[in-house]
């Protein structure tokens, strides 16, 4: 995933599929990834998240992953999580 809302793949053949099979990247599609991608990013921003160092702990983003992680009461995840996952999980990655 990136910022913007696009699915890429390194495999130029995958990354193909991407754009003619699947149609995932779409517009519409973009836009509803990169909205989740702005919400987790400013979720990480605010004030109570933020260390001296200005940015959030892994313990938080950890907490945040987890929330994104939940399922509901009909078992379902929320809409576009796998955005917020990768990205999450992308910072916890800096934590190690």
């Amino acid at each position: 995933y990136k910022y913007n809302g696009t699915i890429k793949s390194d495999n130029p053949e995958f990354d193909r599929q991407l754009d003619e099979v699947l149609n995932l990247n779409y517009s519409r599609l973009k836009e509803n990834r990169a909205g989740v991608w702005n919400a987790v990013t400013k979720a990480l921003n605010t004030k109570a998240l933020k260390t001296h160092s200005g940015t959030a702990t892994c313990a938080q983003v950890e907490a945040l992953l987890s929330k994104w992680q939940l399922k509901d009461s009909e078992g379902k995840l929320r809409e576009y999580c796998g955005v917020a996952i990768y990205y999450l999980n992308k910072k916890l990655q800096s934590c190690l």
